[in-house]
């Protein structure tokens, strides 16, 4: 769905005037490594990069302690996979 609303995504992040390509990641797990999914990247041309998690939920949402440590580590784990 987001890839469909970039623009929009774009526009309400104020980073609608940068050029910028989008993608998801995936890192299949194995024995040795968990394996980890980022839903929406936006890899912008001013040395940026914003991560989304996407969810949709019909009622709040509480991102919690735990919730945080999942988001960090899929971060790191990224990050460790694209150096």
């Amino acid at each position: 769905m987001c890839f469909k609303h970039i623009l929009q995504i774009k526009k309400a992040l104020g980073i609608s005037s940068i050029i910028s390509n989008e993608y998801q990641w995936l890192q299949k797990g194995n024995d040795n490594e968990p394996g980890t999914q980022i839903d929406f990247i936006i890899d912008r041309n001013d040395n940026f990069i914003n991560i989304l998690e996407l969810k949709y939920y019909d009622a709040l949402f509480e991102i919690t302690k735990n919730y945080t440590q999942k988001l960090n580590e899929k971060v790191h784990i990224s990050n460790k996979k694209t150096e």
